[in-house]
């Protein structure tokens, strides 16, 4: 799937571990439910009265007019799709992974729809956390997010990218993964994983201005393998 780069302002930076089917953008997800929503309501005045939007903003959406300054497309941003749903009393999410977008993305392209059931399914399966339940005494779920607290990791990863790991992998992690991991005290850090040698491994900060840890010194236990990053695109 060709993707222009005004498209591009927010996606899902999706690991090597995952599967290589195309992928649809989060952007793409939403304006697909919003067409469907429109077409359900039967028009784009019916649909914004519903949603108590004016005409020209719903209209201006689904068309993916640009910005006079910007130039970029308009989106449907987190703060309306959470709005969309309450208004409608949909599932909180439903924008951003309903089924009608794989119904409509599949008329156009079989590969995308297929990127989208896969998407589609691993979302609904993760539990939304914050730092804190880490250090709960209980099983973390298999699949979680958590939003990154720090810039050890920038500028790959940023303060407040949404980061999705699966606990299943940790067993497995190797040379160049993300890695969610635990040090002696308890405490619960994000790096990526580096062999040193036999038995031993680092657990690595690309910002210089963090330390790195080691898995004998600092006691570190892999918790979880990070599968994606949900981050914004600038």
């Amino acid at each position: 799937m060709a993707l222009s780069n005004d498209s591009l302002k927010r996606i899902l930076f999706i690991s090597r571990r995952l599967s290589n089917s195309p992928m649809p953008t989060i952007s793409e997800i939403r304006h697909a439910n919003l067409l469907r929503l429109i077409a359900d309501h039967g028009s784009i005045q019916a649909f914004a009265d519903a949603i108590d939007r004016s005409h020209s903003q719903v209209s201006q959406l689904k068309n993916r007019s640009k910005h006079s300054k910007t130039q970029m497309p308009r989106e449907v941003g987190d703060d309306f799709a959470r709005h969309v749903e309450d208004r409608l009393r949909l599932p909180r999410g439903w924008m951003d992974v309903g089924a009608s977008a794989s119904q409509r993305i599949a008329n156009t392209s079989p590969e995308v729809a297929h990127g989208m059931s896969h998407l589609s399914e691993r979302l609904q399966a993760i539990t939304p956390m914050v730092w804190e339940d880490l250090m709960l005494d209980r099983e973390l779920p298999p699949l979680f997010s958590i939003d990154m607290n720090d810039d050890s990791m920038a500028p790959r990863v940023r303060v407040g990218d949404r980061l999705i790991f699966d606990r299943k992998m940790a067993a497995s992690a190797r040379a160049g993964d993300g890695v969610l991991v635990r040090d002696l005290s308890g405490q619960h850090h994000f790096r990526q994983f580096r062999a040193i040698r036999s038995g031993m491994w680092e657990a690595h900060a690309l910002n210089p201005s963090y330390a790195s840890l080691g898995s004998e010194q600092d006691g570190l236990t892999v918790v979880a393998v990070l599968t994606a990053v949900e981050a914004r695109w600038s």
